[in-house]
C-alpha cells in the first residue's frame, strides 16, 4: 500500500490505518493494525496496560511515526495542519492547577497550533 492509497479516504472517513505497526527497538508495541473510523462513529480501544493503545492513538494522530504500514488522517498524512482540526485528550491530562479550565484549554490548543476555544 502506498501513501496515496491510504490517503484516499472514502466519504465520511476520518482516519485509516493499513497494516500499521510500531516497534521500539526489539519491542513490538503495535502490530499489523488495519482499521478506519468514519464520521459519527464512536470507537473504544480496550486492552491491558502496555497493550499499545496509547501508541496506536499517537500513530493515528501523527504524533509518532509508524515503523510499518500507513496511516491517514482526514484523507491525508497525519500532519500538524490536519491535527489542528481535531481534539485529543490523553489519559494523563497534565492540567495546570493554577490555571482555569479555559486557560488550560487555550494553552493546549496553542501548543498544537489550533485555534483557541
Amino acid at each position: 500500500m502506498t501513501t496515496s492509497d491510504v490517503g484516499r479516504a472514502s466519504p465520511g472517513e476520518l482516519l485509516r490505518a493499513e497494516r500499521a505497526g510500531r516497534r521500539f527497538g526489539d519491542v513490538v508495541a503495535v502490530e499489523d493494525v488495519t482499521m478506519s473510523v468514519r464520521a459519527g462513529e464512536v470507537v473504544g480501544l480496550l486492552g491491558a496496560n502496555g497493550a499499545g493503545k496509547t501508541t496506536l492513538i499517537r500513530m493515528l494522530l501523527g504524533l509518532i511515526a509508524t515503523s510499518a504500514g500507513e496511516v491517514a488522517l482526514l484523507g491525508g498524512p497525519p500532519d500538524r495542519e490536519r491535527r489542528t482540526r481535531l481534539g485529543y485528550v490523553p489519559q494523563g491530562l497534565g492540567l495546570y492547577g493554577d490555571l482555569t479550565v479555559r486557560e488550560n484549554l487555550t494553552f493546549s490548543t496553542q501548543a498544537y497550533g489550533a485555534a483557541a476555544p
